[in-house]
């Protein structure tokens, strides 16, 4: 991977001072080791992560209600 004359090396976005070669999958964005989250289609980015989290349908039962995370108080 080569970068263009005059360009520096790509750096992580959250830490400007830390040097990355590894992209998001969804943004392309460099992430630090930091700031990289695993995923099925690779690595993310936390924004990334953050926001596919967020567009996330509710898991819902047989009988269409929403699930939840655990017992009622």
């Amino acid at each position: 991977m080569t970068t263009p004359a005059g360009a520096g090396a790509p750096t992580c976005p959250r830490h400007p001072d830390r040097v990355s070669y590894v992209r998001c999958q969804r943004c392309e964005r460099p992430a630090c080791p930091e700031c990289q989250r695993p995923a099925p289609v690779g690595v993310l980015c936390v924004d990334c992560l953050n926001e596919a989290k967020a567009q996330a349908r509710p898991v819902r039962s047989r009988l269409g209600f929403t699930m939840t995370a655990g017992p009622r108080s």
